[in-house]
């Protein structure tokens, strides 16, 4: 038993098993009651099990990631100096790109003032919902 994996269906029975060639399962608690672990004896077994998922309805089979090796890949990409890695798990949905301007530029000047700009706006909607706050708060304490 090599190779874990999830697998979603809501009536797993024995003749599934035996289609997707599942050598061990474990039913793990879940909302829907619907989550098992599955295990295979080889990775071939399981690229099979996945393929033949495709041609079940309401079987799904997914890889199994722990959290531990989540977090081991995180630390990884953190602590190397390059940001390509072979095998990445969580890729950032926005590039965040590093240019280094000189100081005396206009362009740091206009980012000081997106900046500013960005803050005034927070702050005047705080202000916002600070008032909206008082004014509902008001209303409870007349209502009762």
């Amino acid at each position: 038993m090599k190779c874990k994996r999830v697998l979603y269906s809501d009536r797993f029975t024995k003749e599934i098993q035996n289609q997707l060639r599942i050598t061990k399962f474990e039913k793990v608690k879940s909302k829907k009651n619907n989550v098992y672990f599955v295990y295979f004896e080889s990775e071939s077994d399981a690229e099979y099990a996945v393929k033949r998922c495709k041609k079940l309805k309401n079987v799904t089979i997914k890889p199994y990631v722990s959290y531990s090796s989540i977090s081991a890949t995180e630390k990884h990409t953190q602590s190397s100096s390059t940001t390509t890695t072979t095998k990445k798990i969580n890729q950032p949905k926005v590039q965040l790109t590093v240019r280094y301007l000189p100081p005396n530029s206009s362009e740091v000047s206009q980012v000081l003032e997106s900046i500013d700009s960005c803050l005034n706006a927070i702050n005047s909607v705080k202000c916002t919902f600070d008032q909206i706050y008082q004014m509902q708060s008001i209303n409870f304490v007349n209502y009762y």
